[in-house]
């Protein structure tokens, strides 16, 4: 199955902006993912937002390390997993390219949460 976009927000200097929020209600698991654009600048002005909203759970994220770009492993230091309790919420990040860009441009993250993802762009 295919990836799921998570659309970022991006923060704005001295004010505020509505974050977009993905929900997914009964979690995803495995291969089933989300995905960040390629577009959004990722060095160090990335953060990624995880609430678990089923009370008494615990769910895990992991933030997939950086594939192979033209046969060269990017980064070797694998993936990051987060664990996030039931009826909390996590901030991951900033992010860096460097070890999580995949050779598309884009960051993977497998799903074990029954919550909400956003993404906060820092960049601005």
């Amino acid at each position: 199955m295919a990836r799921a976009l998570i659309s970022a927000t991006a923060a704005a200097t001295n004010s505020s902006a509505v974050q977009t929020e993905t929900v997914r209600e009964n979690g995803l698991t495995g291969t089933d993912g989300l995905y960040v654009a390629a577009s959004v600048d990722v060095d160090d002005k990335l953060c990624l937002y995880v609430r678990e909203t089923a009370d008494g759970a615990t769910g895990t994220i992991w933030i997939k390390g950086a594939d192979a770009a033209d046969g060269v492993p990017n980064s070797g230091a694998g993936d990051l997993s987060v664990t996030v309790g039931g009826l909390t919420a996590v901030i991951v990040g900033p992010l860096e390219r460097a070890r999580f860009g995949q050779s598309d441009g884009t960051i993977n993250v497998d799903w074990g949460v029954t919550g909400i993802a956003a993404v906060i762009d820092l960049s601005a």
